[in-house]
């Protein structure tokens, strides 16, 4: 696109627009945000902005003299050319920020209603890469510095989605805390130092599992296509039985809530497709879960369970379990993605029986209307739930701002 504006002097002298290229008014894809506004008050100066786009026969679109549509135009040219590389380093800098999701008001969002944290390996993951932009979803793909992007992910938006991570960053302090907990949970090792130490394996695989924390830390929900395995891969003999990359990043999830985390269980929305290989003998098949959505359920007193567990979507709740709040659990497949979300799946490529294609067409599937939940307000009621924080459902609380259910009073 190319854009043509006249200063109020140059009218007055009757020049000519100046016409300048859409990449000349706007940063290179690493440019921060700070630098792209300070672009907008000499667009806001200038008394005609015309946008031409050379994909529609040369239409022009003018805004005019008026200032209201000076700033429309303005806004129409970030949004064109913002895109997931440009806010990458702020993006990362945000995961490594306070716990909690990130706010879905967010500038980082660029104005889209969801955003797909992703790594763009091929398989599985690629394909939701490619169904969250067709949606309309901002897609993030993390690339650690020893990582290689596929060939459709460097096509996706034209490569704009990759956001590098420096070794730096990987290397922070809250990283390493994660991997740490991880490690102790899963390997039952004391540190992923330690680990790394007794395993070279997980030291070549450091700079993944590291990436695998900036696809977590904030999300609102997890959703993962992967295989349960037949027999646990490290020594802690997780509960949460996935393996490879994708078992630690579901992990560094789990691990936000309650009773590990601070984070209320009420919160946690961790779902998976259970893809397995029927041939595979590591995979564990089980006819009633295979090619099934199940949801993580975190121990709470209220459960009366001393470990998490898969359960199947639609299973039915016990009376004292049931809330507007979670009513999506009801369901056969699991809630649509809303504000920051992750996708997990196994390196490998998809295998013969795999039914990867059925979990991407489950979650971005249309829903009908009215069957999205909506977030209330914690107002209406005579909810079970104070408190702070944000819940997806109506909102039976009490007081104002959003509900966050209390761990001793809403068991989910």
């Amino acid at each position: 696109s190319c854009f043509s504006f006249l200063s109020p002097e140059q009218q007055h002298r009757g020049g000519a627009p100046l016409i300048v290229e859409a990449r000349e008014l706007v940063c290179a894809s690493s440019a921060s945000l700070s630098d792209r506004r300070d672009i907008s008050p000499t667009l806001k100066e200038s008394a005609k902005v015309e946008v031409k786009s050379g994909d529609v026969g040369g239409h022009v679109v003018s805004h005019g003299g008026n200032s209201a549509d000076t700033q429309t135009a303005c806004e129409d040219v970030a949004q064109l050319t913002s895109c997931a590389a440009d806010i990458g380093p702020q993006l990362a800098n945000e995961m490594l920020q306070a716990p909690g999701t990130l706010p879905e008001d967010s500038e980082l969002f660029l104005k889209k209603s969801a955003a797909l944290m992703s790594t763009g390996a091929l398989g599985v993951d690629i394909c939701f890469g490619e169904a969250a932009f067709s949606a309309g979803h901002l897609v993030v793909q993390w690339m650690a510095p020893g990582t290689r992007a596929s060939r459709r992910a460097r096509e996706l938006d034209r490569g704009r989605c990759l956001c590098p991570l420096t070794s730096e960053t990987l290397g922070n302090s809250k990283v390493v805390a994660a991997l740490d907990t991880c490690a102790r949970l899963r390997a039952g090792a004391d540190s992923f130092e330690s680990l790394c130490c007794q395993h070279a394996t997980y030291s070549e695989r450091r700079e993944e599992l590291q990436r695998c924390f900036f696809q977590v830390a904030r999300a609102a929900s997890v959703y993962v296509v992967a295989p349960r395995l037949a027999k646990a891969e490290e020594a802690g003999l997780p509960p949460l039985d996935l393996g490879g990359s994708a078992g630690w990043a579901a992990q560094m999830y789990a691990n936000r809530f309650s009773p590990i985390g601070e984070e209320s269980v009420a919160m946690c929305r961790l779902f998976l497709f259970e893809n397995p290989d029927k041939e595979d003998p590591s995979h564990r098949f089980d006819p009633a879960t295979a090619y099934r959505w199940s949801y993580w359920q975190p121990p709470t007193p209220r459960n009366g369970q001393f470990e998490g567990r898969w359960v199947l979507f639609g299973t039915e709740l016990p009376p004292l379990q049931r809330h507007a709040t979670t009513a999506w659990k009801a369901e056969l497949k699991p809630p649509e993605p809303e504000g920051l979300y992750a996708v997990l799946a196994p390196k490998q490529l998809p295998w013969s029986s795999s039914r990867h294609e059925e979990a991407v067409a489950d979650v971005y599937a249309p829903r009908p209307k009215g069957e999205r939940p909506k977030q209330g307000k914690g107002k209406g009621g005579k909810g079970l739930s104070k408190g702070e924080g944000k819940v997806n459902g109506r909102g039976r609380g009490r007081g104002d701002g959003d509900c966050k259910e209390k761990d001793d009073q809403v068991d989910v």
